[in-house]
This record gives C-alpha cells, structure tokens and sequence, in this order.
C-alpha cells in the first residue's frame, strides 16, 4: 500500500479514535496515530537505498513501481521465493517495544502503537490482495531469516 493511502486511512482511523475517546487522545494522540501509521514506511526507503547504493528520495521511489511490475511478472512459484525488501520496523518485535513503552512510560507510546498497528492491519490486507502464498511482516527476525534464502527481485 503506498504511503498516500495509509495516511488518508490512518487520517480516518485517527479522527475516529479522537471522536470516540476525546479525553483520552486528545488532538496530540490524534496525531501521533495518524503520523506512526504513515511513518513506520520510512523502513522502506532505507531498506532500498542502503541495498541499491541510491539515497535520492525520488529514485528509490520510482524504485517500487518497477520491481512491483517486476514481480507479478513472474510466475508464482518464483514469485513466492522472491522479496522485495525487509522492512525490519514491520513486525511484532517493534511493535512490542512501543506496548512496554506505553505501559511502563507513557500513554504517548501506546498512540504510536495504535498507529503501528492499523498499518500493519492495512498491509496484511493489502498483502492478501498480491495472492502471495505467504504473509510477510508478521515477524522481522523470522523475515529476516527467510529472505536469506530467497532472491531479491533486483538481482
């Protein structure tokens, strides 16, 4: 999903939070959901600039586009041993780290989680509509290790 949908979701799932819980979010919670929803991407970019060599922000972004065309053009089997990048802020392990957070520290962290987590909802949805045999993003160490063994679509 690309960053404009997340945060045009993440806007309608912040304002809702904010209208059903106004004491407890407050204009602040509103938008630190709305930005953790959209900015947890930013995993994206340096995945592909540090693999690729190529730290211009529009380059690595015409980058998707193409290795998305790249990999429905392949055949599903090899399409299913092929990644596009790890982005180690997706998983439970990061999202762990904000839920001890906000309970130990601030209600501000559990804000971020809340945002974490309805963009994590959104990927595995849109994730279901590329008809991948997998789901990835559930658990970085674990993608981690599985995209070891696999081809980057690139190579």
């Amino acid at each position: 999903m690309y960053p404009l949908q997340h945060l045009f979701l993440g806007i309608l799932f912040g304002v809702l939070l904010f209208f059903i819980w106004p004491n407890y979010f407050g204009i602040s919670g509103m938008i630190i959901v709305i930005a953790s929803s959209v900015l947890i991407d930013v995993d994206h970019y340096l995945y592909i600039a540090i693999k690729k060599k190529q730290f211009n922000f529009f380059k690595v972004k015409k980058w998707f586009p193409i290795a998305k065309k790249k990999l429905f053009e392949l055949n599903s089997e090899r399409r299913n041993n092929t990644y596009t990048g790890w982005w180690f802020l997706h998983g439970f392990e990061f999202m762990l780290v904000f839920l001890l957070l906000g309970l130990f520290i601030s209600k501000y962290f559990l804000f971020v989680l809340y945002g974490l987590f309805f963009h994590h909802i959104l990927d595995y949805l849109h994730e279901h509509d590329y008809h991948l045999n997998r789901y990835d993003k559930v658990s970085s160490i674990y993608d981690f290790l599985k995209f070891r063994k696999m081809e980057f679509i690139d190579d």
